[in-house]
């Protein structure tokens, strides 16, 4: 993005130039036909334009894109956990589902509530760090009080939890979290409106934009830090990022109730077979929801030991040797 800046600075020295040269070529052609210099002066340039930038008086990248690319930053590290954590259970769970199979543990509000809130007290930490301390030691402009600053994190983490734990069901190992994280930070960044003007999008775009969180937040916070601006002139950043929380807390529930049934439906189901039977199932490959790759797993966390000639399974449930 810095160097979108530079060739802004480049261009606008070197337009500046050729209007004085052409200016000043103007005026001499005037003297020569007659007119004074001051009558030369007025006929070349009647108005006078005077440039008061209202926001990024130094038209510097500090204070216009460190603010936007640190809101960016905490939405992306943390669908980057979420996602990571999710794949790691998985990982570590010998049925590869995200819930594990375990009746105390089942209850979708319980977990969602329980998730988000643990999510929540490390960010809040953080958007301190990012968004209070760096500003401060680095000297970058701050505009925005502690009142604006909370009224507009505060959705914007929720949001960002939600959607994370709505993605996250579709990790299924930990470096998935990491392709999604690269992919699509860039394209992010363009659609916030701070690269692009938001009035040369296209419609689709436009909708587009709004199923990110991140979008209404770095909008809201360069209002509000760059240009001054209240709760009231970014009550419409506000209000969409709760309305994003709200749909993302339905959606997470979804499919975490999704995820707990299924864990609920495996564990009875394994329950009611017997030994011979679920080691059949697994040898065979047959069995619903146990891939190579669930059998892998079993291996690794050694509740299938091969032997010659001879396989022992670890009962998922009842945690004795088949």
């Amino acid at each position: 993005m810095e160097f979108f800046l530079y060739y802004k600075a480049l261009m606008t020295g070197t337009s500046f130039v050729a209007l004085e040269t052409g200016k000043e070529i103007q005026i001499r052609n005037l003297m020569n036909a007659g007119l004074t210099e001051r009558e030369a002066s007025v006929s070349a340039g009647p108005i006078q334009l005077i440039d008061n930038a209202m926001a990024n008086r130094s038209g510097g990248f500090a204070s216009y894109g460190i603010p936007a690319a640190l809101i960016l930053i905490i939405q992306q590290t943390l669908i980057l956990a979420i996602g990571i954590l999710a794949g790691t259970a998985r990982e570590r769970h010998i049925f590869g589902t995200l819930v594990p199979l375990d009746r105390k543990r089942l209850g979708t509000l319980r977990l969602v509530a329980g998730k988000s809130a643990a999510y929540f007290s490390i960010y809040a930490l953080q958007c301190v760090y990012m968004l209070g301390m760096i500003p401060h030691w680095f000297g970058y402009g701050r505009s925005a009080g502690l009142g604006e600053i909370i009224a507009l994190i505060t959705p914007f983490l929720f949001s960002s939890i939600f959607l994370g734990l709505t993605l996250s069901v579709i990790f299924r190992n930990r470096e998935s979290a990491m392709m999604l994280y690269l992919f699509t930070s860039i394209p992010l960044l363009f659609l916030s409106g701070i690269i692009w003007p938001l009035s040369n999008f296209d419609s689709v775009w436009l909708v587009v934009r709004e199923i990110f969180p991140s979008s209404n937040a770095m909008f809201g916070f360069i209002k509000m830090n760059s240009l001054g601006a209240g709760i009231s002139e970014t009550s419409g950043e506000i209000t969409a990022l709760w309305v994003q929380t709200g749909i993302y807390f339905l959606t997470a529930c979804l499919v975490y109730r999704y995820q707990v049934n299924f864990s609920a439906h495996m564990r009875s189901e394994l329950a009611s077979h017997t030994y011979r039977d679920i080691r059949e199932r697994i040898e065979k490959g047959l069995k619903e929801n146990i891939t190579v790759a669930s059998v892998r797993n079993l291996q690794k966390h050694k509740a299938i030991t091969p032997m010659p000639g001879k396989l022992n399974i670890c009962h998922p449930v009842t945690e004795q040797w088949l």
